[in-house]
């Protein structure tokens, strides 16, 4: 019977680590690779510009964060909440690097630009959503969290910039 019991605990602490949920990014609008081993990598997290030809820009033609080429990657991304649909408060897409620089466009009046990528989502935790990309290739990457009213807003709006070997 004892080892019956040692059995039943060793099960249930089984279960009970497999099930724990990973930490959620500390702030609004960072992001994180997430692991196969449930690990988090946290993306690099800086300005990015947004500008009236609805062009994203940042410094420098390479993130310091790379990943290597894989069919599924996922990530968290922190919002002030959840609630709202992903493709709402959040945009991925592909730059462009030329000239110490790394850009995408955006696109105009509501047509989305052949930068922006799809992606596949879900709330997760208290107030982030995982994000699936499929098969991307090499390249230079963003991702932009904004609320509803500050997406639209032109200037320096913080985005989470990755590479993918």
């Amino acid at each position: 019977m004892k080892k019956f019991y040692v059995l039943l605990y060793c099960l249930s602490m089984t279960l009970t680590t497999a099930f724990a949920q990973i930490e959620e990014p500390k702030f609004i609008g960072e992001a994180a690779l997430l692991n196969a081993d449930g690990t988090l990598t946290m993306l690099e997290n800086v300005s990015g510009s947004l500008a009236m030809t609805f062009t994203v820009s940042t410094d420098g033609v390479a993130s310091q964060v790379r990943f290597p080429s894989s069919e599924k990657i996922q990530m968290i991304v922190k919002a002030s909440n959840n609630s709202d649909s992903p493709s709402s408060v959040i945009v991925a897409f592909k730059m462009k690097a030329k000239k110490n620089k790394r850009t995408a466009a955006m696109g105009a009046y509501g047509v989305k630009s052949k930068d922006i990528i799809p992606f596949k989502a879900d709330a997760y935790g208290k107030s982030s959503y995982i994000i699936t990309f499929e098969n991307l290739a090499p390249g230079e990457y963003g991702i932009w969290y904004g609320d509803k009213m500050v997406k639209n807003a032109l200037g320096e709006h913080p985005m989470a910039f990755f590479g993918i070997e």
